[in-house]
């Protein structure tokens, strides 16, 4: 659905995923690439936060959430801990000299 650009089938097919599947974190995360599309960005905040609560130690979730901060919510401080938390989580991660910069560039 997602990639046909049927957000309203793509969200739905997500939740429900989410929903018999609580505990897969590969579903929660198809669910944020949708809503991350589909609803308001304060929205897709709260989404992240409720993804990263469920799941705390999911490094795409962390890295994730801080982007939204920095971007969204504009908090730069909490935005700052969770590029660190994720370099702590997945040092091996391709990713982490981009998070490695942006916890840099936000002190």
């Amino acid at each position: 659905y997602l990639a046909d650009s049927q957000l309203q089938n793509s969200d739905t097919a997500a939740l429900e995923a989410v929903r018999l599947a609580p505990r897969e974190v590969a579903y929660t995360l198809d669910f944020l690439r949708v809503a991350q599309r589909s609803r308001p960005p304060k929205e897709f905040l709260g989404q992240l936060e409720t993804a990263y609560d469920r799941f705390p130690a999911s490094p795409e979730i962390i890295l994730s959430l801080a982007r939204a901060h920095e971007r969204i919510s504009e908090d730069d401080f909490v935005a700052r801990n969770l590029y660190l938390r994720f370099v702590d989580i997945a040092p091996n991660h391709p990713l982490v000299p981009e998070a490695q910069a942006a916890a840099d560039r936000l002190r």
